[in-house]
């Protein structure tokens, strides 16, 4: 949810203020933080070797991510298990979502850390785990977008 934190009393206290939210079938949670309602979705898919398992934070109008955090997975070390290095999941903080989706750049490169691109590079070896996560990250947009307004 992109927010900061300087103690663990800190984060328990943030904690307490999320609410877990269901709107029309889909479970979300949200928090009013610095004068700002901010969302998460928990989200899971198959990847290579087993679930992945993520949470994906969203901007209240929906047009952006605020970032991913990747909790679980069982990818291969070094190769698709880099989806929780650092390097990857800074690409999705104040991503735009453009026609509802995140897209993921065929050719890896350095990362694409424009926030306006709406594209992430893919990881490099990792075909089949890139894939996974931008089904896992667009099919749980496709769901949760509707509920919080953004483009559909």
């Amino acid at each position: 949810m992109d927010v900061s934190y300087e103690s663990a009393q800190e984060v328990a206290e943030i904690f307490d203020e999320v609410e877990e939210v269901e709107s029309n079938g889909v479970s979300y949670l949200q928090l009013e933080f610095e004068g700002e309602t901010r969302y998460a979705k928990e989200i899971s898919g198959g990847g290579v070797w087993g679930t992945i398992r993520s949470v994906l934070g969203i901007q209240s109008d929906g047009e952006r991510l605020l970032g991913l955090e990747v909790v679980e997975h069982n990818e291969t070390p070094g190769l698709g298990g880099r989806i929780d290095e650092d390097w990857f999941k800074r690409q999705f903080r104040e991503k735009k979502i453009i026609d509802g989706s995140i897209e993921f750049n065929e050719q890896p490169g350095e990362g694409d850390f424009d926030p306006d691109s709406g594209r992430v590079d893919r990881i490099t070896g990792a075909t089949g785990t890139s894939t996974a996560m931008r089904r896992i990250i667009n099919s749980s947009l496709e769901e949760v977008l509707p509920v919080l307004g953004g483009e559909q």
